[in-house]
């Protein structure tokens, strides 16, 4: 017996169309559309029949010449059917149901209703979370694998995460943008105290202070440092524990001031390979 027989409420005159009102389940078949229109195929289980039905649209938020909401139901998944003009020729999928099998990703346990979400197959999520009690209102975009965007409006933030454990913040309630490797390299921008900051794994630094009016470079335990403080017109380079060298082994090294003091708290020494010149309009020798 035939899909058209099984479906006929009444027997028809010959040449007349079946005609079936109302909505029907149905269970997906086919999705691979020869016409590349959008449609699948439909069996109706509660039939007791493996028969198909013609090709069926799909009813969508949005649909027109190469544009639209494409959302095609997987094969195996239950939808809710029509007929145009009650004409089985003519299916319609109107939508999709979960059931006691094929549950929801999400739910509604607090009964606040909160959250709209779209999850793939493969698990690609994208939520949008109205939970405004709690100032947590976001939305997030998340892959399978675990790459992530987060918009927060509550936070009033975008941050972005690889599973590899890199992270970037656009954070405009701190006035700041941070990004950081897995490792814990990181560069940080703040508009609130005018800084922007440099700093290695192991703690080395780089840091630009409007605030203070200066430039500091660092190691990670505060040895050597390069100390540009513009504010009170001083550049300062110290190492603690260790030696500052000055090299040009093919050039010239000048010092130009109007004042150059030396002073060693053991000796000084002055080598040269050539000839060794002292000018000055006084030169005092101890």
């Amino acid at each position: 017996m035939s899909l058209r027989e099984l479906l006929s409420d009444t027997a028809q005159d010959e040449g007349q169309a079946s005609k079936t009102y109302g909505v029907v389940i149905g269970i997906v078949t086919n999705n691979k559309d020869p016409k590349d229109l959008g449609r699948v195929k439909v069996k109706f289980p509660w039939l007791q029949t493996s028969d198909e039905s013609h090709w069926s649209r799909i009813a969508a938020p949005m649909a027109g010449p190469d544009r639209g909401a494409f959302f095609l139901p997987e094969v195996g998944d239950h939808v809710l059917a029509a007929f145009e003009h009650g004409d089985i020729n003519y299916p319609i999928v109107l939508g999709a149901l979960w059931t006691l099998n094929q549950r929801p990703p999400f739910n509604n346990a607090d009964g606040k209703n909160n959250v709209r979400a779209i999850k793939s197959r493969s698990g690609h999520v994208l939520i949008f979370d109205d939970n405004h009690e709690e100032n947590k209102e976001k939305i997030i975009i998340r892959t399978n694998k675990g790459y992530e965007i987060i918009l927060n409006d509550g936070a009033e933030k975008i941050s972005i995460m690889t599973t590899g454990g890199h992270q970037a913040v656009l954070d405009d309630a701190n006035k700041e943008i941070s990004i950081k490797t897995k490792e814990g390299n990181h560069l940080f921008l703040n508009d609130e105290i005018h800084r922007i900051q440099l700093s290695t794994s192991d703690g080395h630094m780089m840091v630009l202070d409007d605030e203070s009016k200066a430039i500091i470079i660092s190691d990670f335990a505060l040895e050597n440092t390069i100390d540009i403080a513009y504010g009170v017109h001083e550049i300062t380079i110290a190492s603690m524990s260790g030696n500052i060298k000055l090299q040009a082994p093919k050039g010239k090294i000048s010092l130009s001031a109007k004042e150059i003091q030396t002073t060693s708290t053991t000796s000084t020494k002055i080598e040269a390979g050539g000839t060794t010149d002292i000018k000055g309009k006084v030169v005092n020798i101890n």
